[in-house]
């Protein structure tokens, strides 16, 4: 895939990122992770999203970086042309973001009271909501299921079109660490950061 073609995937992706880079979740496996000209695949964007969590930089952004330097560097791992295309998918998804907030930072106060600036965010807000929730399922089909959750045959089972799916394996472990650090992070306040690198500790131990 060439060069534009990835700053323009992620340009459009900049376009969309209201409510944080989790939003971008469901549309980097609809777009990436599931288009056979990309090189990333589900295990490798399972890995990417951990690996987002115990570095600095948004799920979006580290995307747009990891992406374009796979796509850059081909099946020759040139590290050259990689860097390159690492800069390009990152530029990609930052430039609407840039300009999008030097015309917010104009216009907001002068057309903050409109009834249709209002009625716009009203509706990004939910949808955004939407999103994220997708992005948790997606998450937990990585790691406290042993295989990505059948959201279409669900679908078609309520609809009435198709018998009942069989649920994905149980990881015991992911769920424990899952629920672990929910209690922690609400009970105790626990410094999520700390957190990551004990999650990173006991699942080397267990999640094997």
């Amino acid at each position: 895939m060439s060069m534009l073609a990835v700053y323009w995937l992620f340009f459009q992706f900049g376009l969309l990122c209201f409510g944080g880079g989790y939003v971008l979740v469901p549309l980097i496996i609809a777009n990436i992770v599931e288009n056979p000209n990309f090189i990333l695949d589900a295990d490798m964007f399972g890995n990417l999203v951990a690996i987002a969590q115990m570095t600095p930089g948004p799920i979006g952004l580290n995307t747009g970086t990891f992406v374009g330097y796979q796509e850059g560097a081909g099946a020759a791992n040139n590290i050259f042309t990689g860097i390159i295309g690492g800069i390009v998918g990152t530029a990609g998804i930052l430039t609407p973001g840039y300009f999008l907030v030097i015309g917010a930072s104009y216009y907001l106060k002068k057309w903050e009271k409109s009834l249709i600036v209002q009625g716009i965010l009203g509706g990004i807000r939910p949808a955004s909501v939407a999103l994220i929730l997708m992005a948790v399922m997606i998450f937990m089909g990585m790691s406290v299921f042993r295989s990505e959750l059948p959201f279409e045959k669900w679908m078609e089972y309520l609809l009435g079109f198709a018998e009942a799916p069989e649920w994905p394996g149980f990881r015991f472990s992911g769920f424990a660490i899952m629920a672990v650090s929910t209690a922690l992070m609400l009970w105790k306040k626990v410094n999520v950061f700390y957190l990551m690198i004990i999650s990173a500790v006991v699942g080397a131990f267990i999640c094997r």
